[in-house]
């Protein structure tokens, strides 16, 4: 029995990347939540719940709001972090992988789409369509551009097994001043997206994995990085209060850096997962919630619930208790929404994903045979 123990662990993740990306979702759960409390939706008839976080404030309060607005920026950078340094070892992308996503995406949003029908009588029309097309829309924007990044990662790696050391250099400068350094000035630059931004981040985490694994191993090293992100990302926020309280222009963009292309948020990932992946230890439980974190990412924040429940949560708290304790309802509001996210997830992962997953299989080798069929005919046209 012993023996068998120990096997399981030997075959076990290593949990402290889980553990990182436990902490990621928490993160991005804080942040949607203080998203709602900050943030006015046109398809709901109250807004008494709403705070005011983008004007300069000496309000202690609205500044630490602010601040943690960044939180889910932040969470998704730690997931992109931790999937990019994987993927690079990686030869192939998986259909299976991504039709399985797809399926589950469409599954989560009808089911919630069909709840919400029953509660409600009926939900915008607007949203009806985009609950029915969620990936097409990009509900939830960062599994959208996971499923658009996926299937080219292992181009990309054959591309940066192909540079020289001085090539990958140039080229993640280059993608670095243009896509970080300046739209982290003003993300209009360049013609920026997303998929350009985390193709640029996926070529500088291989340069570490190539170039730097002595220095990335080290914890001081780490620790400094991570220090550093941290100074970077809340100085900016305060340096911004600061000037708005003085200067009109500024007085209205306290929320100015919260975006994805915030380089101080990308390099507190880049330390953080450093710091994680030499944090071992195993623990069965920490790597099953961190496995159920797509799940938990589709479910807290699917449109619906995140355009007539969240709002509805707050105008419920801010009616019946004020915010008096206002920090202490952003975690508990958070925690509750985690906590219920995770067990409909657990609960969707022990029954309808089985068969979500043999249906994926098959969707997937009937668009195979097609596919076969296609290449068949333009081969024949050379």
């Amino acid at each position: 029995m012993e023996q068998n123990i120990c096997a399981d662990k030997s075959r076990m993740r290593d949990s402290g990347v889980e553990l990182l990306k436990i902490i990621a979702i928490i993160l991005i759960a804080i942040s949607h939540v203080v998203l709602t409390l900050t943030t006015e939706y046109e398809y709901i008839s109250y807004s008494d719940y709403l705070l005011d976080c983008t004007h300069a404030t000496t309000n202690i309060t609205i500044l630490l709001l602010a601040v943690m607005r960044h939180f889910g920026a932040l969470g998704n950078w730690i997931f992109f972090v931790a999937s990019a340094w994987f993927l690079l070892d990686s030869a192939k992308a998986s259909g299976k992988k991504i039709m399985e996503m797809l399926l589950d995406i469409w599954v989560i949003s009808v089911l919630i789409l069909g709840m919400t029908l029953l509660i409600r009588g009926e939900v915008s029309g607007k949203l009806f369509v985009f609950s029915l097309f969620p990936t097409l829309f990009a509900n939830n924007w960062y599994l959208t551009c996971y499923l658009l990044f996926y299937p080219i990662h292992p181009y990309l790696n054959r591309l940066i097994a192909s540079m020289t050391h001085r090539e990958h250099l140039k080229m993640i400068s280059v993608l670095t001043v243009l896509y970080i350094g300046f739209n982290f000035i003003e993300s209009r630059f360049f013609f920026p997206n997303m998929l350009l931004l985390w193709i640029s981040v996926y070529l500088i985490v291989a340069y570490i994995k190539r170039y730097c694994m002595e220095l990335y191993s080290s914890a001081k090293v780490n620790g400094i990085l991570l220090l550093c992100g941290v100074a970077g990302a809340v100085g900016v926020v305060v340096l911004t209060d600061l000037l708005g309280l003085k200067i009109a222009a500024l007085s209205d963009q306290l929320l100015r850096w919260v975006s994805n292309f915030n380089l101080f948020l990308i390099l507190i990932a880049i330390a953080a997962f450093g710091l994680a992946r030499n944090n071992h230890f195993k623990n069965k439980r920490v790597n099953h919630i961190a496995k159920c974190a797509m799940l938990i990412y589709i479910i807290h924040e699917n449109i619906l619930l995140r355009t007539y429940a969240r709002p509805y949560l707050w105008h419920c708290i801010f009616d019946r208790y004020g915010y008096a304790h206002l920090f202490l309802w952003v975690f508990l509001y958070a925690a509750v929404w985690l906590l219920a996210a995770l067990a409909l997830s657990l609960l969707y992962e022990k029954s309808i994903q089985k068969i979500t997953a043999r249906v994926s299989e098959k969707m997937l080798k009937w668009m195979g045979s097609w596919y076969q069929k296609y290449e068949a005919a333009m081969l024949k046209l050379h």
